[in-house]
């Protein structure tokens, strides 16, 4: 059974799930933010929080504060707070182009600039903490489930005394999520750098394939490929649900996927061998994009 909404000019960029996993918030090229719910695709909450494209959101983990971020205008990301179905923002931090929580309880921020600078922020006062010169050719900073460790490109940092814990050659150059199971998933940059671009930005450019590995010894479990290129990618809060924006010529998709469900029996994984770890597709949403400019984008949600 498929379920189709047309709408115009949205061009996906950016996902996260809310803390319950019934919606899904989406950043869209033109700076809007949307929410739709994940099980009938309708779309809840729409607003402005950019003059360009939104590259990344992420919400708080009890629903009431989310994270934005753009890479053309100042400030570069924002803190909003999510009340009766508005936005409200409380934050701006000028400069940083990536931001994400702290995963206990929520009281810091790490940022990354267009430097590739991290930088620990304190999330009552807005204040500056740590700054992290240049560690990462990509994001500068994912926090680690314990909360006790920052990931920042192929290198694990102690929270507590800022020190290299570890270096992870597999996560080189990659976007990390972590899901609450200690799983990894990560998605490869192929193109560093482009043409002036800084380097973080070019992870609108992003590998057609994910990997995810093991979060107690960072041992690769399995490699999944997507239909296109891959521009971001969330886990829901029980980790039984991923969703993967992809990119290609003619088309920007939402897929979403459950975790952990058996395959069909002739159902194979990349090598053709075993494997223990599956990904079902439950649903779509689609944003047509006209090859020809004078023609109008579509979206399509497919349920």
């Amino acid at each position: 059974m498929a379920r189709m909404i047309r709408k115009y000019g949205d061009i996906l960029t950016c996902c996260d799930f809310t803390p319950c996993s019934t919606g899904v918030v989406v950043g869209m090229v033109g700076g809007r933010v949307k929410v739709y719910n994940s099980k009938n695709g309708n779309e809840c909450i729409t607003h402005y929080c950019h003059e360009n494209t939104v590259r990344y959101v992420k919400c708080s983990k009890n629903g009431t504060l989310l994270l934005t971020s753009s890479f053309h205008t100042q400030p570069g990301a924002k803190m909003w707070n999510i009340e009766q179905n508005q936005f409200l923002m409380k934050l701006h931090f000028a400069g940083d182009e990536y931001l994400e929580f702290s995963n206990l309880n929520e009281d810091k921020i790490v940022g990354t600039k267009a430097t590739v600078d991290g930088v620990l922020w304190d999330v009552r006062s807005g204040e500056q903490i740590y700054k992290f010169e240049m560690s990462s050719q990509t994001f500068s900073g994912v926090f680690y489930p314990n909360a006790l460790e920052i990931v920042s490109d192929d290198k694990v940092w102690d929270m507590r005394t800022l020190r290299l814990l570890r270096t992870v050659p597999e996560l080189e150059g990659s976007m990390v999520k972590f899901s609450p199971q200690n799983v990894i998933y990560a998605v490869g940059s192929e193109t560093r750098y482009l043409l002036g671009i800084t380097p973080i930005r070019t992870l609108l450019f992003m590998s057609q394939s994910f990997k995810t590995l093991d979060g107690n010894n960072y041992s690769t479990i399995k490699i999944k490929n997507a239909g296109g290129r891959i521009c971001d990618l969330c886990v829901n809060r029980n980790g039984s649900e991923i969703a993967l924006v992809e990119n290609r010529q003619t088309d920007s998709v939402l897929r979403i996927y459950s975790v952990g469900k058996r395959k069909e029996e002739d159902d194979e994984d990349d090598t053709g061998g075993k494997i223990d770890f599956y990904f079902n597709k439950i649903s779509t949403h689609r944003d047509q994009i006209s090859q020809f400019p004078e023609r109008t984008n579509t979206t399509t949600l497919e349920f």
